[in-house]
């Protein structure tokens, strides 16, 4: 983490933001922060954990180290949800089936089911989390849009920055949803050099009409 930070140092940079940080993470930033050696801005994204069933301790659980890295002068007001998977394992949620093997691979998969996430946004939003979710299909990304809607219906509007990370594939109809909700869009420019993911892969998986978009 040391190394990281000089490096970032090097290149003029001087604020950054940690997208998934586990409780093993949460600590080393504790300690350089405790001994003055975090000087860069910093703010960490805690990890919920769709593998586990009891939202109500996992939700209590992120208020608390939220709470105790505050203490030690870390901010982590933000919470990554892992929404769908990744083009090699076929889990990349789409509208519409893989265009490779359908019978197989279906639409993909995602992580946490629709209506759980409603409720789980809308309760981090309530507690002052900005949420960031892992989206990289277009079935993702309707339904994190979808609870970030339903949060906002249910909190009210704020200036929240919640955030979808990724976004390989969006469908055209959501694009305007992003500023109707405030939702930033975090891009991957790096994945859209030519790589054969999209060229071959992508271009495969998702047939010509969505590989070009």
């Amino acid at each position: 983490l040391l190394a990281s930070i000089r490096e970032m140092h090097h290149h003029g940079i001087t604020a950054m933001e940690e997208a998934v940080v586990r409780e093993p993470l949460d600590a080393a930033y504790l300690l350089l922060a405790q001994s003055g050696r975090l000087d860069i801005g910093t703010q960490l994204c805690l990890y919920f954990d769709p593998a586990r069933a009891d939202d109500d301790a996992q939700l209590r659980g992120l208020l608390e180290r939220r709470a105790a890295l505050a203490a030690g002068s870390v901010p982590a007001n933000c919470v990554k949800i892992v929404l769908d998977g990744a083009y090699g394992s076929h889990t990349v949620a789409l509208l519409r089936p893989y265009t490779d093997e359908p019978e197989r691979f279906g639409s993909g998969q995602l992580f946490v089911e629709p209506a759980r996430l409603q409720r789980v946004v809308t309760r981090l939003d309530a507690a002052g989390f900005r949420v960031h979710i892992h989206t990289i299909g277009d079935r993702a990304v309707r339904t994190a849009l979808d609870a970030f809607a339903a949060a906002r219906k249910s909190n009210g509007p704020r200036d929240a920055r919640h955030t979808l990370a990724h976004l390989s594939l969006i469908d055209p109809a959501d694009v305007r949803r992003f500023r109707e909700l405030g939702v930033v869009a975090n891009m991957s420019p790096y994945w859209g050099h030519g790589n054969p993911w999209e060229t071959v892969f992508g271009a495969r998986m998702f047939g010509p009409e969505r590989a070009l978009r």
